[in-house]
C-alpha cells in the first residue's frame, strides 16, 4: 500500500516519553508515544500521527508496520495500552493527535 495523497501540509512529530512514576519492570518497559500531524484529510492526518508515533518508538517498528498492512492500533514489537485519536477541523485541514502507552513485547 503506497502513502496516501493529501493536498494540504501533513507534518508528523514523533516524541517520546518515559512513563511517568513508574514502579516495577513491566511498567518500566513502556512509554508514552505521541505522534501530531495536520493534513488535508482526517484520514490523511490520523495515519501521518499514527506514523510519527510509531517512529517516535523506532524506524524499524515504522518499517515493519509499512511492510505489514498499515493498520492504526498495530505496532510491531510492542503492545499498544489507552490508544487515543483525537482529530479537530482547522479551516481547510485537518489536525490529529495519537497518543499511548507502548510497552515492550
Amino acid at each position: 500500500m503506497g502513502m496516501n495523497r493529501t493536498s494540504g501540509l501533513a507534518v508528523a512529530i514523533g516524541l517520546t516519553l518515559l512513563a511517568a512514576g513508574a514502579t516495577n519492570a513491566d511498567a518500566q518497559a513502556c512509554r508514552e508515544s505521541i505522534g501530531e500531524a495536520t493534513g488535508a484529510s482526517r484520514d490523511g492526518a490520523l495515519r501521518q500521527a499514527y506514523e510519527g508515533m510509531l517512529h517516535g518508538l523506532s524506524d524499524n517498528t515504522w518499517r515493519q508496520w509499512m511492510a505489514r498492512g498499515q493498520r492504526i492500533g498495530d505496532a510491531p514489537g510492542y503492545t499498544l495500552r489507552k490508544l487515543s485519536t483525537n482529530c479537530t477541523p482547522r479551516g481547510a485541514s485537518t489536525f490529529c493527535r495519537v497518543t499511548g502507552f507502548a510497552c515492550r513485547g
